[in-house]
């Protein structure tokens, strides 16, 4: 069962089938608990997980239509307050990848790098309880 804020922010997606709305609330609210985490991990059985993938392979679920609804929530909670902070972060990200060297039996490590950056916004509100 959705949370009331999953309820909130995706119940007017538009996805041609109010079961498949119902699922993208369930998604959503499992995944916000566990950001950092695969569907597999969120998901909590093999069952849900596969729940899960189904429904973003479904040919009627499209990416538009997610966001339409989570960017009309997010522009409402933004008109809400006169001022909103936008704050950025830069994270340079490495990843290690073996690779096999020319030599016989010689090994070492690739290092790619991948920079990220993360936007937060935060309403003053939240800044006062924060201080």
């Amino acid at each position: 069962m959705a949370s009331e804020w999953a309820k909130n922010e995706f119940g007017d997606a538009t996805l041609g089938d109010k079961r498949l709305t119902d699922r993208l609330a369930n998604i959503a609210d499992s995944l916000i608990n566990l950001p950092e985490s695969s569907i597999n991990q969120v998901c909590g059985s093999w069952s849900e997980a596969k729940w899960a993938y189904r429904f973003f392979q479904n040919e009627n679920v499209k990416e538009s239509d997610i966001l339409a609804s989570h960017t009309t929530k997010t522009v409402e909670r933004i008109k809400a307050h006169k001022k909103i902070l936008v704050i950025q972060d830069t994270s340079n990200l490495l990843s290690s990848k073996r690779y096999a060297m020319i030599k016989k039996d010689t090994y070492g490590y690739q290092k790619q790098s991948t920079d990220s950056k993360i936007t937060m916004k935060i309403d003053k509100s939240v800044l006062r309880t924060c201080t």
